[in-house]
């Protein structure tokens, strides 16, 4: 436990706060998620792409998924030869997962609404910025083709951040109290992500609609969204940085 104000604290506490924080963030963007619409000419074309390609393609992304929190892991443990390993490995998924015969305009239709969506996001988006430092277009093009309307586009970035900091989160409160530098290294490797995925997607956004630099949409549109996209990450980021604090000065006697 560590002091609190007048009181204490337990790790669990603390990870029940952080959760906490991240589901009131993202509450204020589940109205924003848009209606589900399949015009009644496309109703067949669609049943038989699920039936042939969706269980194909979630049993793909649930696959790139556990290999992402793994990689995760291994990078926060300077484990570089399971990194190396686990790299090869999702390069190859996510290229058979793009390899799916899944008609142009159609891709949001199969996947929009499962479960799996926003792991999808998250394993195919948000991994690579965690891995590499920066999105994998010319490996991971199909990560932006998939979201035809921009409001998802932008609702499952934030989605996807939210997963990527929950891991993180999770992670380091099952992190040894003692072992404060894998800690401070992770804690710098979050802010790092944080800081690349807003500032890439935020430009990516406003490659979907130009009108966006002109300031006309408002709280519900996309601008809107980066906007508190940001407010969410800098909201983990004072979080864990009150935790990794908070530990410095008990490591330090203070």
């Amino acid at each position: 436990m560590w002091p609190e104000g007048n009181g204490w604290r337990t790790v669990d506490e603390m990870a029940e706060e952080f959760e906490r924080k991240l589901n009131e963030a993202l509450n204020d963007f589940k109205e924003y998620r848009p209606a589900k619409e399949t015009k009644p000419t496309d109703i067949e074309l669609v049943l038989d792409i699920q039936r042939r390609n969706v269980p194909k393609g979630h049993s793909l992304v649930r696959e790139i998924s556990g290999m992402s929190k793994k990689a995760l892991k291994a990078l926060l443990r300077g484990d570089e030869e399971t990194l190396d390993l686990l790299k090869r490995k999702l390069v190859e998924a996510v290229t058979n997962l793009h390899l799916l015969d899944l008609p142009d305009g159609q891709q949001a239709r199969v996947f929009d609404g499962t479960k799996e969506y926003g792991e999808f996001v998250f394993a195919s988006i948000i991994c690579p910025v965690i891995l590499y430092g920066k999105p994998l277009p010319e490996k991971l093009p199909v990560a932006f083709e998939l979201l035809a309307d921009p409001k998802t586009y932008a609702h499952c970035i934030i989605e996807s951040f939210g997963e990527a900091s929950r891991k993180m989160g999770e992670f380091l409160m099952r992190t040894d109290i003692s072992d404060l530098d894998i800690r401070v290294a992770a804690r710098q490797r979050f802010i790092a992500l944080a800081t690349v995925t807003c500032n890439v997607y935020k430009e990516r956004l406003l490659e979907f609609d130009p009108q966006l630099k002109a300031g006309r949409f408002w709280r519900s549109s996309l601008r809107g969204m980066v906007d508190n996209l940001g407010a969410i990450i800098r909201r983990h980021v004072d979080t864990l940085n009150h935790i990794f604090d908070t530990l410095s000065a008990r490591r330090a006697g203070l």
